[in-house]
């Protein structure tokens, strides 16, 4: 009959405790993104983390853009924005004095380009920084902003133009200068003595 020897199951339990606590730590993520959130998500409540790899994304003002345009030819015009952004203008909290308090632009920041801090944000609006945004101020800066996106310069932002691509990023995450990782905290300067 066989009888096991203590360092043969000494050594056999020891294998399989490795095993176990390789197995657990090494399970999926939930469903959705690392905290459960919808895909691409990258984060709680939306947020886009630094996860990407790759691939194409808009910028937030390109959601605003897109919903310009009127006639569904997934082409935004100078007339569809000439009239989106007055649109959008209306739908703001316009004072006596025919401004927008730059704080009030974090709430229709919020509803138009989907985050209070997406940009252009209201310091971008509000260029002579009197914490008022004025129409023409309002107006200049999506009129920039469509320029920007519109690489072709012909006057029309189409859907292909409100995209960017997403650099690729090494296996080994972040690197610095000559290839190699970047120090904790991101920090440069001499190496410790």
């Amino acid at each position: 009959m066989f009888e096991p020897r203590p360092a043969a199951l000494a050594v056999t339990f020891a294998l399989l405790g490795a095993l176990l606590i390789a197995a657990c730590t090494s399970r999926q993520p939930p469903r959705g993104g690392p905290q459960g959130g919808p895909p691409g998500s990258g984060g709680p409540g939306g947020q886009m983390t630094a996860s990407l790899n790759g691939g194409q994304i808009a910028r937030p003002v390109a959601l605003l853009f897109t919903g310009m345009d009127s006639d569904h030819d997934y082409t935004v015009g100078p007339a569809e924005l000439t009239a989106g952004i007055s649109s959008e203008w209306a739908s703001l909290p316009i004072s006596a004095r025919g401004t927008v308090p730059a704080v009030a632009m974090s709430n229709w920041a919020a509803m138009a380009l989907g985050n209070p801090d997406a940009l252009p944000n209201h310091i971008a609006f509000d260029v002579n920084l009197d914490g008022q945004i004025s129409e023409e101020e309002f107006r200049t800066r999506l009129t920039q902003e469509f320029g920007r996106l519109d690489r072709d310069q012909d006057g029309g932002l189409t859907r292909a133009e409100m995209l960017m691509d997403v650099p690729l990023r090494s296996q080994g995450g972040e690197t610095g200068g000559m290839g190699g990782r970047r120090p904790p905290g991101g920090g440069g300067g001499r190496p410790p003595r």
